[in-house]
C-alpha cells in the first residue's frame, strides 16, 4: 500500500530523513551522469532539509517504509512545478512515481492551480534510456512537450560550467 503525505521534520525520524534524501540523491547520480559526471549531488542535504522545512516536500511510503518523494512548489500564480521526483529502485513498478505526481496535482489542484508545468535535463548531442523512458512516461500521464530550451534558461552560471556536455530543458504541461 501507498501513502502519500507532506514530509516533516515531526512525522518523520532522521533516519527516514536521511533514507528520503539517499533515494533522490541516487537517483539523480544514476540518471544524469551524462549530464554532470559521476558522483553527481543534485542538492545538500541542508537544502533539501530546507525544503522538507517549508513543506514543499511530499514523501511516499510503500507498506509503511519510507519510498520516494518530490519537491513541489506554486512557481507562479495558478502553475505549480515539481521536481527532485525520486523513488527506491528496489520498487520500481509499484506505482510510487506516479502516485507522487498524482498528490502534486490532487494539491495543486485544491490550490487554485490550472496547469502543472515541468521540465527534464537531458544531453543535445544523444539520447539515453533513461530519458526516453521519463519522456514516455510524463506523456502517458498527460503531460504534453511544449518545447526545449538550453539549460542555461534555469540553471545558474556557475553550475552551468560544470556541465559535462550541452544540455537542454524540455518542458511539459499539463491542465489540472
Amino acid at each position: 500500500m501507498i501513502t502519500v503525505e507532506t514530509a516533516s521534520l515531526n512525522n518523520l525520524s532522521e533516519q527516514e530523513v536521511n533514507s528520503l534524501y539517499r533515494i533522490i540523491i541516487k537517483g539523480y547520480e544514476l540518471t544524469e551522469e551524462e549530464v554532470w559526471g559521476k558522483n553527481y549531488v543534485r542538492i545538500s542535504k541542508a537544502d533539501y532539509i530546507d525544503l522538507i522545512t517549508k513543506g514543499q516536500i511530499l514523501v511516499a511510503k510503500f507498506k509503511g517504509s519510507i519510498a520516494g518523494g518530490i519537491h513541489y512548489y506554486e512557481a507562479q500564480p495558478g502553475i505549480y512545478t515539481f521536481s527532485l521526483l525520486g523513488t527506491d529502485f528496489m520498487l520500481a513498478g509499484n506505482g510510487l512515481g506516479t502516485a507522487l505526481i498524482q498528490s502534486v496535482e490532487d494539491r495543486a489542484k485544491k490550490a487554485g492551480a490550472t496547469a502543472i508545468e515541468m521540465e527534464v535535463l537531458r544531453v543535445k548531442a544523444f539520447d539515453t534510456e533513461s530519458k526516453l523512458r521519463l519522456a514516455k512516461y510524463y506523456q502517458k500521464l498527460g503531460y504534453h512537450y511544449t518545447h526545449s530550451a538550453d539549460c542555461s534558461c534555469k540553471i545558474p552560471a556557475e553550475k552551468y560550467s560544470r556541465l559535462k556536455a550541452p544540455s537542454d530543458f524540455d518542458f511539459y504541461r499539463k491542465v489540472i
